[in-house]
């Protein structure tokens, strides 16, 4: 039975991350922006397999096609179209982000710089339609580096254990990430310096490290994540910037660590709403060890000794011992405090139960979050431009003009209202599954009906052509026919374009 934890793991994942781009509250985005985006580097390192380390051309291959071939076809289609974009409002000169930026028309020698740029560096993106492209460049290196220390560390003794090797690679990532950020160097010739490839590196270790010891489950380990989580984003508030003070970077590890148990924890919830079986304790639960799987209050209880002497009545009784007065009062308190805690853990409980119980449709939710996890990569690559959609029905709520429709990531004034907040979110995660869904429904399964309409539509305008003589009919069906193969061969190879960036793009791999 296949286990779709880490599925629903990454949808929620990518959907914080399109809610952070959507305009929500401070306080929200502030918490969840210390580990959104740590959670996918965490999820590739726990899946990384030592197999690889024999067949390193099998694992930098489908890296490759995983993620440099979708991020170059991508880039570059964004960058065709660049200008197109500005006279239809998508895209403006006086509409930017919050920082004031905004973008231009490019020129011929600026669109083939930029070319250069995506399929060499990786960089040279569209800075407002994929700004969330550095990820597919980070988690790339991420992944190859990780593999080349794996190597390197097994090399040497002290490192020739699994548990070793995660360890090494994480503080070696965490200690050029330092230096990085507190001294004037970078990695040169990776774009933006490299931090976030290093900080993906050490993530990466970490995950590879819950592979290793097992990942935390529990109602505890969950308070002790959202306590952390919730302290650092109101004290220390981060993300992964590229360009992060040292502060910042200092307090990122720990919350984005804890902010993946969180998910996880909840992932593995749902998932056991898919697998009811799975959840349910054996039938020996009541002689597993307290604190393993269930909680003590949950085994029947253990049948107390006798508390008369062996001997029966006539045994002479005990001499009796004063009680110290120190011990009576700490057995007291160790007593209030145990039925304290025994209390809040039976309020959680219920409280959870009872939430149980009315989300009769968490089944439902834990599919829609597999097939979600299963394509993120859509999602992250598209959500900046299906927020256009919402940007429109927002301009025609508050009339707003039409060129402010060219804000990033979202129409910036006025701010957003819970429902337009919302109104983000869906189009974000909604829209790029809706073309996926679409593209598969009918082109997939259809032989380029286009060229059928084109052939159409052009031999019509032929016979039209054809009643001013024998040389303009001759004529017209020359061009007809050109024109006619010229979009077949035009609509082939946009149709195997797609049909390319399906393949490379397949999550399955990971």
């Amino acid at each position: 039975m296949r286990n779709h934890t880490f599925n629903i793991v990454k949808a929620l994942a990518i959907i914080l991350v399109v809610a952070c781009h959507a305009g929500g509250p401070a306080w929200f985005n502030h918490t969840v922006f210390l580990f959104h985006v740590p959670v996918f580097f965490i999820c590739a390192g726990y899946f990384f397999h030592t197999k690889y380390l024999n067949d390193e051309r099998t694992f930098v291959v489908r890296r490759l096609r995983g993620l440099y071939v979708p991020f170059v076809k991508w880039s570059l289609f964004f960058l065709i179209i660049h200008n197109v974009l500005f006279p239809i409002g998508l895209l403006s000169e006086t509409y930017g982000n919050s920082g004031g930026g905004v973008t231009h028309p490019f020129t011929l020698h600026q669109t083939v710089q930029h070319a250069i740029s995506i399929v060499c560096n990786m960089s040279g993106y569209d800075p407002f339609l994929g700004g969330t492209f550095w990820f597919f460049r980070a988690l790339l290196l991420s992944s190859i580096a990780f593999l080349l220390l794996f190597k390197l560390l097994r090399r040497l003794t002290a490192f020739s254990s699994d548990k070793a090797a995660g360890w090494g690679i994480a503080l070696i990532a965490l200690l050029m990430a330092y230096v990085k950020v507190d001294g004037p160097y970078s990695l040169t010739g990776i774009a933006q310096g490299g931090y976030r490839e290093l900080m993906g590196l050490f993530f990466m270790g970490v995950g590879f490290l819950f592979r290793q010891y097992g990942l935390p489950r529990g109602k505890w380990w969950l308070m002790a994540g959202c306590v952390v989580v919730g302290l650092s984003a109101a004290y220390l508030p981060t993300s992964m910037a590229w360009n992060p003070t040292l502060t910042q970077f200092l307090s990122l590890p720990l919350p984005a660590i804890c902010g993946f148990v969180i998910l996880f924890i909840v992932a593995d919830k749902l998932n056991g709403r898919l697998h009811p079986a799975a959840t349910e304790p054996p039938a020996d639960a009541d002689r597993w060890p307290a604190g393993l799987s269930y909680a003590s209050h949950d085994r029947p209880e253990a049948v107390s000794p006798a508390t008369t002497p062996a001997g029966g009545e006539d045994e002479e009784p005990l001499p009796h011992i004063p009680a110290n007065p120190i011990l009576l009062t700490a057995n007291r308190l160790r007593t209030r405090i145990s039925s304290i805690v025994l209390r809040m853990q039976n309020t959680i409980t219920q409280l959870i139960d009872k939430v149980d119980r009315k989300l009769h449709f968490s089944k439902n939710i834990a599919h829609a979050l597999c097939y979600i996890g299963e394509r993120t990569l859509y999602i992250f690559a598209f959500h900046l431009l299906a927020f256009k959609v919402a940007g429109a029905i927002k301009i025609g709520i508050y009339s707003l003009p039409w060129e402010a429709l060219g804000g990033h990531p979202y129409v910036l004034q006025p701010a957003n209202n819970a429902l337009i907040f919302l109104l983000y979110t869906v189009c974000g995660v909604g829209l790029p599954l809706l073309w996926i869904a679409g593209y598969r429904a009918t082109i997939g399964h259809i032989d380029l009906p286009f060229t059928h309409w084109a052939d159409l539509s052009l031999q019509a305008i032929a016979k039209v052509l054809s009643g001013g003589g024998m040389g303009l009919r001759r004529t017209a069906r020359f061009c007809a026919t050109g024109i006619s193969t010229m979009v077949r061969n035009v609509w082939s190879s946009f149709c195997q374009t797609i049909k390319d960036i399906m393949d490379a793009s397949n999550t399955a791999d990971e």
